[in-house]
């Protein structure tokens, strides 16, 4: 699993959404881009997601 410790609580005042607007670009950009970055890490046995939210939980 890798974290990034970044996001919504380390914008700068008056630059909020930013986190969420890129989490968005990254993971929603184009059919194209989701399924080769899907597929991409789909061989390599992981999976993948963004969350932009204070809380969460994920199990398996």
């Amino acid at each position: 699993m890798v974290w990034y410790k970044v996001g919504s609580a380390d914008e700068p005042p008056g630059k909020t959404g930013l986190a969420h607007f890129l989490e968005r670009l990254i993971f929603k950009a184009t059919n194209r881009a989701d399924s080769e970055f899907d597929r991409a890490v789909s061989v390599s046995g992981g999976y993948n997601n963004a969350l932009t939210v204070y809380g969460s939980f994920w199990a398996r």
